[in-house]
């Protein structure tokens, strides 16, 4: 299948649906991505794909890895198609940074513009509309962050700090970010694009009230811990949704 040009003249746009196919992601990727030893491309699959408004899509894409000695990881990557590509993501990722990391949660450090798919992929890291996800990510900032907040007793304060471990559990490019932060005990820390985490806060306390008022605490709701206002991120106690 051939891709048509992005800038020729007289011809067709890419088609959005080069994005999902793993045949030509694949060989771009391998050009435009570097590994780090020993780790090298092997397979490129869409996870989920869902439409935008003004005709941009987004693609998660399970990435595959194999390292030394057969060893396999399946990390994920954010994609966004958009035809021409926004001059506001051009400018985040002007320098193209295809020198991955490959860190325990995904990868780290991607912002690229692929222009013969006129897609950007990036990792959570590079998130132009959620820059703080970089120093969320980063785990020296989130023990700091973590220890001088209410939510520290619960994970674990003083000594205990520099032991927490984060990783993403959800993510939805440039909207909002789950993490799970390990130490003493585990919370989850849900950090937004705009202001809303004080909204979210408020909502989890009301309905871990009413449900522990109103069903003998059957229907276990997360608190919220604190409020994090240099991320928008709200810091919940990990409880399951029901106990039943």
């Amino acid at each position: 299948m051939a891709i048509e040009s992005a800038n020729g003249a007289g011809m067709r746009p890419p088609r959005v649906s080069h994005c999902l196919a793993p045949e030509i992601v694949l060989p771009l990727l391998g050009d435009r991505l570097t590994l780090p030893e020993p780790w090298r491309l092997d397979r490129v699959g869409v996870v989920r794909f869902w439409p935008h408004k003004r005709g941009r899509y987004a693609v998660e894409y399970n990435i595959e890895l194999i390292g030394a000695g057969g060893e396999t990881r399946t990390v994920r990557l954010q994609g966004r198609f958009q035809h021409p590509v926004a001059v506001k993501d051009r400018r985040a990722y002007a320098r193209d940074c295809g020198q991955a990391i490959v860190a325990n949660d995904g990868l780290m450090g991607v912002g690229l513009v692929v222009d013969e798919l006129s897609m950007v992929l990036h990792s959570p890291d590079r998130d132009r509309r959620m820059p703080w996800l970089a120093r969320a990510l980063n785990p020296a900032r989130m023990a700091e962050v973590l220890g001088e907040s209410r939510a520290g007793a619960f994970i674990g304060d003083g000594e205990h700090a520099d032991g927490i471990i984060s990783d993403i559990v959800g993510y939805r490019a440039g909207r909002r970010c789950t993490l799970r932060c390990r130490g003493r005990d585990t919370v989850f820390a849900k950090t937004f694009r705009d202001d809303r985490a004080r909204g979210i806060a408020r909502t989890h306390n009301d309905l871990a009230d009413f449900f522990r008022d109103a069903d003998d605490g059957r229907i276990a709701i997360p608190r919220c811990l604190d409020v994090i206002d240099e991320f928008n991120m709200v810091i919940l106690e990990a409880r399951e949704r029901s106990e039943s």
